[in-house]
């Protein structure tokens, strides 16, 4: 049943609601609630779009980022990689932030060589596009997300809860 234009503009503010709260959820470290609120969002996104879309792609990166929060790394990695074929194929040079899931999952699962070799397809692509891309600024970030900053050590589950 189509819907009518009314039902698409509130399906559309909820989105955008959706999407706003289930974000600042995961920046003030509360993951089951953007678990929650992200995951109806990309349920809205792929129902009333389809999978393949754009959209539901961008969805798919953030409902992955909230699974890895709540240490659902299988099912963040699955989507993460979905989410980085979609957008090779839509938007070859659009790959960082979906690259970027896909090392953080799996430095955090401990598979510290696909981390390193993602991170360093990062920097191959940063080196790639030119000077306008600081990768000393790049270099703190990934060391800001990998490593807590009192210590030192590696982030892993420990110092997530910190974060």
């Amino acid at each position: 049943m189509k819907q009518k234009p009314e039902d698409n503009a509130a399906n559309h503010d909820e989105i955008v609601n959706l999407s706003f709260e289930g974000g600042k959820a995961l920046a003030d470290g509360e993951p089951t609630r953007a678990l929650e609120l992200l995951g109806r969002k990309h349920e809205m996104i792929v129902q009333e779009l389809g999978e393949d879309s754009l959209y539901a792609t961008a969805s798919g990166i953030d409902l992955a980022e909230a699974l890895a929060a709540c240490g659902k790394h299988a099912e963040a990695g699955r989507l993460f990689s979905q989410a980085l074929l979609r957008r090779r194929e839509l938007l070859e040079d659009d790959v960082f932030r979906t690259v970027s899931g896909i090392a953080m999952n799996a430095y955090f699962t401990g598979d510290y060589p696909s981390a390193e070799a993602h991170f360093n397809e990062l920097i191959a692509e940063l080196k790639r596009r030119g000077e306008k891309y600081d990768l000393q600024l790049t270099s703190k970030i990934i060391s800001d997300k990998c490593f807590c900053a009192s210590d030192g050590i590696p982030r892993g589950r420990r110092c997530l809860s910190k974060t």
